[in-house]
């Protein structure tokens, strides 16, 4: 058994959150990108990437009752990427995010009064329900440090699945057992390939001016994750997951970089490029980069 499940059977046994508890550990869930059109085409189109890297699908998500979006989806066991074209639901190019995840009911609620005290900014939550059948499903439940600047490009949530969602959706499997139903790995389980590539995201590069790498840092402190300095670099390290925050790239902000666990070392080419900057590097052993 993985560290990351050792953590996450012990805290489920507690049976949730309650006052005076430690909170439950805060997981990468997904990373989101909002690519120039040609480089998301490039890698939308791309048969590696769809046929033998990940589980790959296009969807177009219906949820709250009107609200849509439409990506590319590449799906590891327990975490993905979502990848969007400008416009298509998740801002313009240059827009990138970050959720983050906690796999123990009540843990969101727990979470809100910590990052409220910390960042000194208000908490504002938001209930997700998917539409199938013209009928409107629970999903999770979202909660976000409010950002005084409504031009930074940055996001960033931590959410809790609703344990209702699986069973209503008519996704339960043989693998999925009732306490795993707020698991990430459970809701992934029909999109995952572990036959293919990609196993997990183990790390993201990001960059911040000072004032959002300041109140990034304190909102990871409230998650648990423990800091080290490394030059100009500040190193965010969570459960399965380092998080490095670098000075601004060229006028560049968010996520430059994601790094990827593998199933399997690549074998044959490793070196795969999509629009003018995008590169996916296969390197030594069971770990890619990916630079967008």
């Amino acid at each position: 058994m993985s560290a990351r499940l050792i953590v996450l059977v012990l805290v489920a046994s507690a049976g949730g959150v309650a006052r005076g508890q430690a909170p439950a550990p805060v997981l990468l869930n997904h990373v989101v990108l909002v690519l120039d059109s040609a480089t998301y085409h490039d890698i939308s189109t791309s048969p590696f990437l769809r046929d033998e890297f990940s589980g790959f699908e296009q969807l177009t998500i219906a949820a709250n009752a009107g609200r849509t979006w439409s990506g590319s989806y590449l799906f590891g066991e327990s975490t993905y990427l979502e990848l969007f074209q400008p416009n298509g639901g998740a801002g313009p190019a240059g827009s990138t995010m970050i959720g983050f995840g906690v796999e123990t009911e009540g843990a969101v609620a727990h979470l809100m009064e910590p990052l409220a005290r910390s960042t000194g900014l208000a908490v504002d939550t938001t209930r997700r329900t998917r539409t199938k059948e013209g009928r409107e499903v629970p999903w999770f439940l979202a909660a976000m440090v409010r950002d005084p600047d409504s031009t930074n490009r940055f996001r960033s949530w931590v959410m809790e699945y609703d344990r209702r969602y699986l069973k209503l959706w008519d996704s339960v499997t043989a693998r999925t057992r009732d306490q795993d139903l707020l698991t990430q790995s459970a809701h992934l389980v029909g999109m995952y390939r572990p036959s293919r590539y990609f196993a997990d995201i183990v790390g993201v590069t990001l960059a911040f001016e000072p004032a959002l790498a300041d109140r990034f840092i304190r909102q990871a402190s409230v998650f648990g994750y423990r800091l080290k300095a490394d030059g100009p670099r500040r190193i965010l390290i969570g459960p399965g997951v380092e998080l490095v925050l670098m000075p601004v790239q060229q006028g560049r902000t968010g996520v430059l970089e994601v790094r990827l666990a593998l199933r399997r070392p690549k074998e044959g080419e490793k070196v795969y490029r999509f629009g003018e900057r995008s590169v996916l590097t296969f390197q030594k052993g069971k770990l890619a980069r990916w630079r967008f």
